[in-house]
């Protein structure tokens, strides 16, 4: 690894990776193991982005990852992982996670098992049985329907792959196409319904169609405390993908999710990649409208015909490009498209023993004012912290390695934004950590009294780590609209521009966007290689042109081919 101003040398890539989280990582491993010259550069001087961690006083927390889906046999996870043969470094732990929703007058705990809290549910909610079961089949259904039929969910088996049908795929992603299918096979019992039904759909909407009490909805929405977004925004099949795979068996990265972080930049440096950190890159250079390089915010520049961004998409377009190489349109639509909020973390190490709460609070604990989750979650940003939903986290349930022996590891977190209401983060963090430490004391009394170590975290803390546009701690926002096909796609209508994350497609967390890093490297393997020839660059009147909203002349347009519309 290259820290700091003193990395020069040799400044010529095949290709450059920015930003060295999970995504960038992937990306920038496998094009390593294809054997292309690749450098990664890090703003920070660690690695990892929101999948690093840290540790104090003997005690470990992640920043970012709770769970870690999809990595049963045959899931993508899996698959991404044994490719690159991280799998034989990292070491995932088995684990059943246990759940509990807290409202103020009643909780319910949920096991890590889907017939198991269907029976949880209807023992407390009998007269709902079929409309309980209806939901989590459905839920489940959408699972193996965006794996089939979702190419960016598919890991590419070669570089750059594409399946015959891939195209007919992606156009049932679109919005209005996929409503007007979904209407005409409706009741038909036909491959894909439920996704193509429920894509432009929220989960309100799922729960609205089949259960009727107000609780029961509160408690299929309880994941919302943890993945930011209440169900009236929330997308169905993305609902669906998270509450069915929590429900699974997963397999933690022994040691924590900056252990990942830790394996891959391990990797990657062994397969002949190039770490620089201390390296913000300032600019993506251009010339004739193809990327030629980027350049850091110190002057160093690097030269490499494919860069791929794993970082802000926003910052990526608006303010690293040239503005005449990026589509107008593209321009406009960026900075109205939603964004994931940020995050108020309280990270504590205790000395006292919770196996006697070890009944009443659960690895992962969602705690909630009212059973109207939609208005739960405005509090925060809204300035109302004591009625703000949050969850508390327990680590040391499952990873006991992340405290010391007999002592815990546990997260008070809360969604909310950069600018909540009459919040200066600076100033109010203490005070807003006490109000968090309180209200965890109804489920653990006397927590406060037994904290040997604490670490405050804020939206500020994010936006400076990340970099995501007002500290949004996903990208984009987890909405129907923002689904696979409404993202910026992997492929830019830049030529040589790629992105990889949870700015592009498939979606946000960890699996998912080591998936998306994956599948961007086998882009650019195969774009290199010869598997698709570069759009031909715009003359300046065209990229003027272009900037401007104006359409190419036919004959032109047709020879200058970048990425397709995503919306529509």
């Amino acid at each position: 690894m290259i820290s700091g101003a003193g990395a020069f040398g040799n400044n010529e890539y095949d290709a450059i990776v920015i930003g060295s989280g999970a995504a960038g990582l992937t990306c920038a491993t496998r094009l390593a193991q294809a054997g292309q010259r690749v450098l990664l550069a890090e703003k920070n001087e660690w690695l990892g982005g929101y999948s690093h961690g840290f540790s104090q006083d003997g005690f470990y927390w992640d920043h970012g990852g709770h769970i870690f889906l999809a990595y049963k046999l045959g899931a993508q996870a899996r698959q991404v992982f044994q490719r690159l043969k991280l799998d034989q470094r990292l070491e995932m732990v088995p684990d059943k996670h246990d759940y509990r929703c807290i409202f103020p007058d009643e909780s319910l705990a949920i096991p890590a098992d889907m017939t198991e809290a269907a029976d949880v549910f209807t023992q407390r909610f009998p007269d709902e049985r079929e409309g309980i079961a209806r939901v989590l089949l459905i839920m489940e259904s959408m699972i193996d329907q965006v794996d089939a039929f979702v190419p960016s969910f598919r890991v590419a088996d070669r570089p750059g792959e594409r399946h015959l049908f891939d195209p007919v795929m992606e156009q049932f992603q679109r919005p209005k196409f996929g409503s007007l299918l979904s209407r005409s096979v409706r009741g038909q019992l036909m491959p894909g319904s439920n996704l193509l039904k429920y894509q432009t759909r929220t989960l309100t909407d799922l729960l609205n169609e089949y259960l009727r009490d107000p609780r029961l909805k509160g408690y299929f929405s309880m994941l919302s405390a943890g993945i930011g977004i209440g169900p009236s925004r929330l997308s169905a099949p993305i609902a669906g993908v998270f509450f069915i795979h929590a429900l699974r068996t997963m397999w933690m990265p022994k040691g924590g999710f900056g252990q990942l972080a830790a394996s891959l930049g391990e990797l990657f440096e062994e397969s002949g990649g190039t770490i620089v950190t201390g390296a913000e890159v300032s600019r993506i250079t251009t010339h004739e409208g193809r990327v030629t390089g980027v350049e850091t915010a110190d002057g160093r520049n690097y030269r490499a015909n494919y860069v791929v961004s794993a970082c802000d998409a926003r910052h990526t377009f608006l303010d690293m490009l040239d503005p005449l190489v990026v589509p107008a349109d593209l321009r406009a639509r960026l900075p109205k498209m939603d964004l994931s909020p940020s995050i108020f973390q309280v990270h504590l190490g205790v000395d006292m023993d919770l196996e006697p709460y070890r009944k009443d609070i659960k690895r992962l604990n969602f705690i909630y004012s009212t059973d109207n989750i939609d208005r739960a979650m405005q509090n925060f940003p809204e300035g109302n912290v004591e009625d703000a939903a949050f969850f508390l986290y327990v680590a040391t349930f499952h990873q006991p390695e992340m405290a010391p022996p007999g002592q815990h590891s546990l997260k008070l977190e809360a969604y909310t934004t950069l600018n909540a209401r009459g919040i200066d983060w600076e100033r109010d963090k203490e005070q807003i950590s006490q109000v968090f430490i309180r209200r965890a004391e109804k489920l653990i009394p006397d927590l406060g009294n037994h904290i040997v170590t604490k670490a405050l975290r804020t939206p500020n803390d994010l936006l400076r780590d990340t970099g995501n546009s007002e500290g949004a701690f996903a990208g984009w926002a987890f909405t129907p609209e923002l689904l696979s096909r409404g993202r910026p796609q992997q492929r830019t209508p830049v030529p040589g521009l790629y992105l990889a994350g949870h700015w592009t497609t498939p979606s946000a967390g960890v699996p998912w966007v080591m998936l998306s890093g994956f599948n961007t490297a086998g882009m650019v393997i195969a774009d290199r290689q010869g598997g698709r020839k570069l759009p031909l660059p715009r003359t300046l009147l065209e990229r003027r042109r272009a900037a401007q909203g104006k359409p190419l002349p036919p004959e032109r347009a047709a020879l200058i081919t970048g990425s397709p519309r995503d919306d529509d």
